[in-house]
């Protein structure tokens, strides 16, 4: 699910992880890191994700280039959610929570 303002890279399956063990962690200007525990080896914590804030990184080139640079493999970028997308997306949840009301 796209994030608001926020580039997120994916570097693993969230399934691979233990619900409710994920955090994220500030590395650099603009960046974060997804972190959670393995559902294989729930010790320690694997790095799930990136988050690179649209303030700093614009493009998806611009967030491409950070991760050659840094030499991270991913499996897939989802693009920042726009002003548009994120009233869509409040509107299907408040419809869905006056659905759940009336059953």
């Amino acid at each position: 699910m796209p994030f608001r303002n926020v580039w997120a890279v994916r570097v693993r399956n969230p399934d691979d992880f233990t619900e409710g063990t994920f955090r994220t962690r500030k590395i650099s200007n603009g960046v974060s890191i997804l972190v959670g525990r393995l559902k294989t080896a729930p010790i320690g914590r694997v790095v799930q994700g990136y988050r690179f804030n649209t303030s700093r990184f614009k493009t998806r080139n611009q967030v491409i280039n950070w991760l050659t640079v840094n030499k991270v493999k991913y499996i897939g970028i989802e693009r920042p959610m726009n002003e548009q997308h994120a009233a869509v997306e409040k509107f299907r949840q408040v419809l869905s929570e006056v659905a759940e009301r009336r059953t």
